[in-house]
Parts: structure tokens; sequence; C-alpha cells
């Protein structure tokens, strides 16, 4: 584990066997695309590497690259043409990487910048799209479909003009200018009838949609039951105490340095009545108190 020489100065792993450096994903996708990286263990183990494509034993600068979730480097056209000789019909996790065995699609809970520029260099290509979960396209490859001339319309735009024959014969084109769908024409309104009813008790429009409308004057609400599952844990007025009482009860304010005193005067005479009673029963047991053993007492 060491930390990599860039601005962030980030914690990293991995190793750059070819400069000799701690390098992060985001330093490993900017600045190393081309390099052989693996974790600093594997580089104190085993410091020797080879700078050339798995797949066509080529130097990996002579060719754009594409690095995979294994940190494995190979020449982008040779890891195409490897995939498209593949079965057609091979699943997403048949593909693997041809050096290490690895997944050759990052997984979709994976984040990164190594994932994240795989994922936009396979979206390119047709053969990945479906292990990205992403939907088929043609091929670029694929030669194109000739397209078919079509029949010419039975119209006036298709006679060729009179003494001007055309020795070529070519297929008419139609014209640019869209044509608008015939639209059934629409009934026309209906006349007023002489004798019209005007409803004036209905509703009178408002000034605001959004404006809840008027009450009128002395009217009353229609009481309608509670809906218990909606007020089933509302507090609920004491209906059963009387008004004065009720409103002591509910929000009354308490003065708690009155009630603090109270206390304290309490404790206090209980503490006076205890102390007393402890007291007299000490002096009933007392035999120096005793009146018959005081010889300066005199009884009879």
């Amino acid at each position: 584990m060491g930390l990599c020489k860039c601005p962030k100065r980030r914690v990293t792993t991995l190793f750059c066997f070819e400069h000799r450096v701690n390098v992060c994903e985001s330093c490993l996708v900017s600045a190393h695309p081309k390099c052989i990286v693996r974790s600093y263990l594997q580089w104190l183990q085993d410091s020797d590497y080879s700078p050339q494509c798995p797949l066509c034993q080529a130097p990996l600068g002579d060719c754009e690259t594409v690095r995979l979730i294994c940190y494995d480097v190979f020449h982008w056209p040779c890891l195409a043409g490897w995939a498209r000789a593949l079965p057609p019909r091979t699943a997403p996790a048949g593909h693997r990487c041809p050096q290490c065995g690895g997944p050759l699609f990052p997984p979709h809970n994976l984040e990164g910048p190594v994932a994240d520029a795989l994922r936009a260099r396979l979206r390119t290509a047709p053969w990945a799209r479906p292990g990205l979960g992403l939907p088929l396209i043609e091929d670029s490859e694929e030669p194109l479909e000739p397209e078919t001339a079509q029949e010419p319309d039975s119209g006036w735009d298709g006679v060729p003009a009179l003494g001007h024959p055309n020795p070529l014969r070519q297929p008419p084109t139609t014209s640019s200018v869209p044509t608008a769908p015939v639209m059934p024409p629409e009934p026309p309104p209906r006349p007023p009838t002489p004798h019209a009813v005007v409803h004036m008790g209905g509703e009178t429009p408002t000034l605001h949609a959004g404006s809840a409308p008027r009450k009128p004057l002395g009217g009353r609400e229609s009481w309608s039951p509670p809906d218990r599952d909606e007020d089933k844990y509302r507090r609920r007025p004491l209906v059963w105490l009387p008004p004065k009482l009720r409103c002591h009860v509910r929000g009354a304010p308490r003065r708690p340095l009155l009630v603090l005193c109270l206390g304290g005067a309490v404790a206090f005479a209980l503490l006076l009545l205890l102390l007393g009673s402890l007291g007299r029963g000490g002096a009933d047991s007392d035999p120096a108190l005793e009146p018959l053993n005081n010889p300066h007492v005199r009884v009879g």
C-alpha cells in the first residue's frame, strides 16, 4: 500500500511496473492507459512484465488499448475480433478475460474510473451491448441493403411534359411537401333556442380556480361522523367535564414555585414529628429520668 503522486494523494495498492510508482484508478485511466499495472505485492514477488498485447504479441503502444476490470490491457481491435469469434449465442457470463479468465463485462454495482471507462468503450461495440443490458444496434461492418425503387404514383406529378422526352428512365420523386391528413368536417354549432332557461341558482364562477367556493351566509355544514381510521389516535377534548373545569384541566398554567414550597413545608412538618417521636421514646426508657431512682425526690 502506498500513496499516489497525483494532487489528490490517495492511498492505493496499485503499482505501475513500467514507471515503478503507486497509481490510483484516476491516474491509471488518465496517465497510465497502456502500462502494466498490478498490486504492489505482486511487484515485490516478481517484477518482470511484458509490454505486449497478450492476443497479438505486438507492443501495446502500437494501437488503441482497453483495460478490463482485472487491470489486464489489450489492443481494442484484438479484443473485439476475439469476442466476435465466439459463438453468436454466448451468454454475457461466457465472455472472459483471455489472460486471467476474469469477467469481461463490469458488474452493474461496480463504480470507479476503470469500470466507467470500460463501459464507455464497450457501449460502442454491438457485440458488447447485450452484456451491458443495452439494446442491440446494427454492426457498422455489415453491408447496407440497397434501397428498392418506389413505384410511381398515378397522379399528375408522374406524367412527363409533352415534347421533352427523358432519355433516362428515372423513378419519379415524391413531393417534399407533406400532405396534411384529411380531417372530417366539424358539425356546425347548434343555434340557441328562443326559449332558453337560465338557471340563476347555480354556483357562481370564482375568480381564482384554486380558491374554495364561498359559503352562504347563515348556512351550516352538514355534520358527518368522523372517520375512525383517521381519527383513531387523535386527542379528543374532555366533553364530559364542565367548561370551567375543562379549561383548567387542559391548559391551566402550573406554578412550580408554589408547589415546591408546599411540598417543602409538608416534608419539614413530617420531619419534626418523626424527630419528636424518637426523642420521646428515648426519654421514657432512660433510667436517669425515673423519679423513683432520684434521691432528691421523696414520694409519699
